[in-house]
């Protein structure tokens, strides 16, 4: 039997797995599952599947759910859960099933029970709480109570169970006490009743209306927009975003920005949350701005932004801020770079690896020359068009960091800093390839260089030499050798017949000529031969 209990007709959908075990001695599929009679309010979730013989434990064989608000006449209370398999001692199975829908519901304001927590300390918050019973029958009260991380805020006061409802009226039940704490936290909990119509849950939530930052890499801290080392030529960009995990809808009025060289625009609205931003991060960053100059951000959504900085006749620390305006705050987020002067170069300036061919692996030793005043740190290597055979080692003793530039007092020496060995290996799918390079810093600058390499066509005959031969190579030979000596058999056999279909009817031709009145000394005549051929025909 499965008993689905008691249910009210604006419960969710209950669900109840189905369980079976073979006992016999041959495994026994299952091909179908499904209700009988047909029925709205009951779902069948089946997918086919083999009970293996002698099996001591029990299989899932389907998930069955019953909607109460679907079940509108009382014959769709119950019915029977038919499973066929493809075994004729047993090939069909009936499961009965059963439960009790309450037509009504248990009403109340949910606004009594949303709380709004604020910056400033205030008086604890008392709220009446009325219930409606919507239902036919008088529902009774027995018992109220809260779960462990709601009293943290919240308190049950002046209950009197158990308390009895009469059908279609509404009756005060008992005081909602809310005290909020510091530190300021979220709380989504319910309230749970016990009644003789079986449990309800009442939502209750405290809230502060605050919008959670995330900047997302390459800046290095999540609550302000590093962009780290620039350099007074770049324009680099930082996107972030801010979360509403709010019970509530907020509506973010304006953005604006402190500092110049700074640009902000909105990217997208999505739902999600901070571990779904992260997520999402390459899609983010290649978003195109929205032209929305207001945002309603949903319970459980977050909003993209997108800082740019234009470093440009910039120099040294750089302090700026970023501003969201909601009904509940104004959320600041420091923005912060160092711009330098200076620049990155390579040594060689061009990239060009040695001739390779497939299963040969070459490489090209190269290094980064910096000539800003700062310390730079190098934090990832990769070639812009994702080319998998192309990938790179740091050497040993290389340091993460490329040390400011060296004084004297005559000139100034850049420090050469040795970067990671790249390496190719190639295939036999082009013999020319030409890749760029990307180095990018904490800061999120960026610099390109180009990656060239080439198979001469010299060289192909040393490339099947150095590969492995294929197991199959020596039969496929064998095959061919003797496709083609039986080939050349029967083009002698057909030679031959075809010589001797001419040889024949000549050899009599002559012979009866000869018997009777041959001309000695008259010339061999190849026409005549030809004729004789042709008239055997």
């Amino acid at each position: 039997m499965l008993d689905f209990g008691t249910l009210r007709s604006q419960d969710r959908p209950k669900l109840l797995n189905l369980h079976l075990l073979n006992s016999g001695t041959k495994d026994v599929p299952i091909t179908s599952v499904r209700t009988t009679p047909s029925n709205e309010a009951v779902a069948v979730d089946f997918k086919a599947v083999t009970l293996k013989a002698g099996e001591s434990r029990y299989t899932r064989v389907a998930s069955i759910s019953f909607d109460a608000s679907k079940a509108r006449r009382p014959f769709q209370f119950s019915g029977k859960i038919t499973v066929k398999a493809k075994e004729k001692s047993y090939s069909k199975l009936e499961i009965p099933y059963q439960a009790e829908v309450l037509d009504g519901y248990l009403g109340f304001d949910h606004t009594a029970t949303l709380f709004h927590i604020r910056d400033s300390p205030v008086d604890p918050v008392e709220r009446p709480i009325f219930l409606t019973n919507a239902f036919s029958f008088a529902v009774r009260i027995h018992n109220v109570s809260l779960p462990e991380e709601a009293r943290t805020m919240f308190k049950v006061q002046n209950l009197s169970a158990p308390i009895l409802i009469p059908p279609h009226e509404s009756r005060y039940i008992f005081s909602l006490l809310f005290r909020p704490v510091r530190p300021s936290i979220h709380i989504d909990s319910n309230i749970l009743l016990i009644t003789n119509a079986s449990k309800f849950h009442l939502p209750v939530r405290a809230y502060t209306g605050f919008l959670e930052p995330l900047v997302l890499p390459p800046s290095l801290k999540e609550n302000i927009l590093d962009f780290g080392v620039c350099s007074a030529t770049d324009t680099s960009s930082v996107t972030f975003v801010v979360v509403n995990s709010n019970p509530i809808e907020l509506e973010i009025k304006a953005w604006l920005l402190t500092g110049d060289s700074l640009s902000m625009e909105l990217l997208r609205t999505e739902r999600g949350n901070s571990s779904a931003a992260l997520g999402r991060l390459r899609e983010l960053q290649n978003s195109s701005a929205s032209q929305q100059k207001t945002v309603i951000l949903a319970s459980g959504y977050y909003a993209a932004f997108r800082v740019t900085l234009v470093a440009a006749a910039l120099e040294g620390a750089y302090d700026g801020a970023v501003h969201i305006t909601t009904d509940y705050e104004i959320l600041t987020i420091p923005v912060r770079a160092l711009i330098a002067v200076g620049t990155l170069n390579s040594s060689p300036k061009h990239i060009v690896l040695p001739p390779s061919f497939p299963g040969k692996v070459v490489h090209q030793s190269f290094s980064i020359q910096s000539s800003f005043t700062q310390k730079v740190r190098l934090q990832q290597i990769r070639s812009l068009t994702e080319d998998v055979r192309f990938y790179y080692k740091r050497l040993r003793s290389n340091r993460d960091e490329l040390e400011p530039r060296r004084r004297s007092k005559t000139t100034s020496r850049p420090e050469l800093h040795p970067s990671p060995s790249l390496s190719f290996t190639p295939d036999f799918t082009s013999s020319r390839v030409i890749r760029e390079l990307k180095l990018v810093t904490c800061g999120g600058s960026e610099f390109v260089f180009v990656l060239n390499a080439s198979l001469p066509y010299h060289m192909l005959a040393s490339c099947a030499e150095t590969l492995p031969r294929p197991a199959w190579e020596l039969e496929l030979y064998v095959i061919v050798s003797l496709i083609m000596s039986s080939m050349f058999l029967l083009v002698i056999a057909t030679a031959y017949l075809e010589a001797q279909s001419i040889w024949e009817p000549f050899k009599r031709r002559v012979a009866l000529e000869a018997s009777s009145s041959m001309e000695t000394g008259r010339p061999f005549n190849l026409r005549e031969i030809v004729q004789i051929h042709s008239e055997s025909k």
